[in-house]
């Protein structure tokens, strides 16, 4: 196999407003490579296996539904094992988890990204889906999303053993 270049992205996370940026990831340590591979893995799956019960909670709150139901647990489980399934089909793109809708989530990112670039934070709740929606909508805010994830999915391609080993 012909060797890859430097994997040169960074991770980027906001919080509060603020970015928090890694260094380029080919920089980064094999035991930090194999702490960031084992959270992300435990919280994406952790990710999937709560989505089903969100619904069933709310409703609980309200007087119905019950989380803990057979039927809500083997849901959680088939979610838990599509989660894998897509993980290792490689079918969720490196820099975010994929979502409920992978399209929509990295819409999110290219708005987080604009946002940030103005000094600006998103949005929430029905403000920020409205956001997505109208990005989604125009021609050219799409096209920014299918680039976007094509970058990603370029990125997830480079050969891990190339990142660690520079």
């Amino acid at each position: 196999m012909a060797k890859q270049p430097k994997l040169e992205a960074t991770l980027v996370t906001t919080i509060s407003g603020q970015n928090f940026t890694s260094p380029p990831v080919h920089e980064l340590k094999p035991e930090s490579i194999l702490y960031l591979l084992q959270y992300g893995w435990n919280q994406s799956l952790n990710d999937a296996h709560a989505g089903p019960g969100a619904k069933q909670r709310k409703e609980e709150l309200l007087g119905s539904g019950d989380p803990d139901s057979p039927t809500v647990v083997a849901l959680r489980h088939t979610c838990v094992e599509k989660r894998i399934a897509s993980i290792l089909a490689g079918e969720l793109s490196a820099g975010h988890g994929g979502g409920r809708d992978p399209l929509r989530s990295v819409a999110v990112l290219v708005l987080q990204a604009r946002a940030a670039a103005k000094g600006k934070t998103l949005p929430k709740g029905e403000s920020l889906k409205a956001l997505v929606d109208s990005l989604l909508a125009s021609e050219k805010g799409r096209a920014d999303v299918m680039a976007e994830i094509a970058k990603r999915r370029e990125m997830a391609e480079l050969d891990v053993t190339d990142i660690i080993e520079g």
